[in-house]
């Protein structure tokens, strides 16, 4: 079972966990978490007397440079698709100078825990166990392995032996030889995906930007739009 978090907390992806593995027929052996978390932080370079002075609302926090400083274009095209993409590729490249005062996407980390149940053997002691069990159910789970995918490339490997991912539920077409081999991870992988993900959101935040700066300012016509709850909870695949 494999469980992905981008709005979800650390603490619910766990109980998530819990779930799969202590609450399913048959009982799953395994379970991938998989959290994004982004840090968002506003770039203010102002000097202090100046942030207490001026201070800006949501909107143009948007249409400012970590300066203080108003976005502008060094030339504005008449045409509101090309006012679009000019603004669009403004944001981006500014974004990558980490001269905006509220960055495209702040930074992310993306961390992978393989989890199972706790087995009697464990140590009790042991701080790979996660105590996620209610009173008089006891039904905590193991970190059973963790290692960061991004930024950083993944500096561990790991793999699994199908006799421990099927447990006691063995498919016919299994073969005994077959239960001997491993299921690998490709971490360096999934790294790369990860990457590409996160350059594709930045992409869409920009436009989604542009357009809404050019919309305040009547450069373009407002029409309405489909939005989810929040868009920073895009989703990383």
């Amino acid at each position: 079972m494999i469980e992905a978090g981008w709005a979800e907390s650390g603490r619910h992806l766990r109980e998530d966990a819990r779930l799969w593995l202590w609450a399913t027929e048959p009982l799953v052996q395994f379970v991938f978490v998989v959290e994004h978390v982004e840090t968002k932080v506003l770039r203010d370079n102002r000097l202090e007397e100046e942030r207490k002075n001026k201070k800006f609302d949501r909107q143009k926090i948007e249409e400012t440079l970590s300066s203080g400083k108003p976005i502008k274009l060094r030339e504005s095209p008449a045409d509101g698709n090309e006012l679009q993409q000019a603004w669009t590729e403004l944001l981006l490249q500014l974004h990558r100078e980490d001269k905006l005062m509220k960055p495209l996407l702040g930074s992310v980390q993306s961390k992978l825990y393989i989890y199972r149940r706790k087995r009697d053997d464990d140590d009790d002691d042991d701080t790979a166990i996660v105590r996620t069990g209610h009173e008089p159910i006891s039904q905590d789970i193991y970190c059973h392995f963790e290692t960061e995918i991004y930024p950083n490339n993944p500096k561990k490997e790991t793999k699994l032996q199908w006799k421990d991912i099927l447990g006691g539920n063995i498919p016919e077409a299994f073969a005994a030889k077959d239960l001997q081999k491993y299921f690998y991870v490709n971490l360096q992988q999934y790294h790369e995906s990860v990457k590409e993900s996160i350059e594709e959101q930045i992409m869409g935040k920009a436009t989604r930007r542009a357009v809404a700066i050019l919309e305040r300012r009547n450069a373009i016509p407002c029409y309405p739009h489909t939005q989810s709850r929040n868009e920073d909870l895009d989703q990383i695949c």
